[in-house]
């Protein structure tokens, strides 16, 4: 199994096909890398004597910008990752299937990031090696560039693929650090969503990724029940009273959804939950908590879904929205049909039924006023079937 993190900047046009496309696209370049295996000339071989560890005298690689380190099949010593990038110290673009240098990740990245301070595209593959990584080594090299925050401004685009757990923390980096991120992309085989950001962590700080226009995003946060019958909020009668660990919940929530609405420039959003201590709940079968209801505020129903006018430019909703859920029935209804039609005139999909038969009442008049306005908007999804 594959694990992908891909972080670049600059003007090139990011990847976001399928991962055969994503292979040829690769084949392109072939040409262009290095690699270095266990059947190449050994570094003595080269002529690269032990003095030449830390300063070569010649830089016979000055003018790589590719560098793929494929099949290192040994686990590398730090002086051997030393003795490497010493001589690779233009690399724009760096692959790091670092899944067997395990000695001292930290030291490694350190040396890396001094050896390489122009990396701009940094690639993480890792197969499945060791499953209890608890980080990602591109997120210490990139801990360990000059002037860290001044290089994560340029950060464009992140490209997560995994089955290995990537934490919360690493989330809540990229989205309070990454100041000129377009583009966050989370592909996953499965929709259990067994890697997200918690919602204490989604919400610790603000956002500065006000550029965005591509978020793919998992929250977990655990399902509250309360009361006598322990019922969930919705299912409750009205008035409806919430219990303190609730109500914190919808604090953080309405912190959520603020972050979400203040991101003018987004096109496409796919927002998946994560209920945490739910075993085998596909997203598509979870709603996240108001966040697309107008509430009722004489009843004390939540309503969150106002927070989110400032996406005027959003063409693409997806993931844990669909209407068919029990939450979803139960707070979602004509007004917020209304709202969607008033403001995000620029939509075109919102995956909010599973099949064009299911789409009636106020989304069914919705699509047919804003076909008579001469917009297309379809609210069934075509890709249940399809890879994420």
């Amino acid at each position: 199994m594959t694990t992908r993190a891909k972080l670049s900047s600059g003007g090139e046009e990011e990847y976001s096909g399928s991962e055969d496309e994503y292979s040829e696209e690769e084949e392109r370049h072939n040409s262009e890398y290095y690699e270095y295996t266990e059947t190449d000339d050994s570094w003595s071989d080269r002529g690269i004597e032990e003095p030449l560890e830390d300063v070569p005298p010649k830089a016979p690689l000055v003018n790589l910008v590719r560098f793929v380190p494929w099949s290192i099949e040994h686990d590398a010593t730090l002086k051997e990752v030393r003795v490497i990038f010493a001589h690779c110290f233009n690399i724009g673009e760096l692959k790091v299937p670092l899944t067997h240098i395990r000695n001292d990740e930290d030291a490694v990245a350190r040396v890396i990031a001094n050896a390489c301070p122009r990396i701009t595209v940094l690639s993480y593959f890792a197969m499945g090696v060791n499953p209890d990584f608890d980080d990602i080594i591109m997120f210490k090299i990139l801990g360990h560039l000059p002037a860290q925050q001044v290089r994560m401004i340029t950060l464009r685009s992140l490209h997560l693929e995994s089955e290995i757990t990537i934490p919360s923390r690493a989330f809540q980096a990229i989205l309070q650090e990454c100041r000129g991120l377009e583009g966050l992309y989370v592909h996953s085989e499965s929709r259990l969503n067994d890697f997200y950001i918690t919602l204490e962590d989604a919400v610790s700080g603000a956002w500065v990724c006000s550029r965005i226009r591509h978020l793919d995003i998992i929250v977990g946060f655990k399902e509250l029940t309360a009361g006598p019958k322990g019922l969930l909020y919705y299912a409750r009668e009205s008035p409806l009273v919430l219990s303190a660990e609730e109500t914190e919940q919808f604090v953080m929530l309405e912190a959520l959804y603020r972050q979400l609405g203040a991101l003018r420039d987004l096109k496409y959003l796919f927002i998946r939950a994560s209920t945490l201590g739910t075993r085998h709940r596909r997203f598509e079968n979870t709603t996240l908590p108001a966040m697309l209801s107008l509430g009722d505020p004489i009843n004390n129903r939540p309503r969150h879904l106002d927070l989110l006018k400032g996406l005027m430019k959003l063409q693409i909703l997806r993931g844990s929205v669909l209407l068919d859920t029990k939450e979803a029935k139960a707070t979602i209804d004509e007004q917020e049909a209304v709202w969607i039609g008033e403001h995000w005139l620029k939509l075109r999909e919102a995956d909010i039924f599973r099949y064009s038969q299911q789409i009636e009442g106020p989304f069914k008049q919705l699509r047919r006023t804003c076909r008579h306005l001469g917009r297309h908007v379809n609210f069934n999804s075509k890709r249940w079937h399809l890879r994420y």
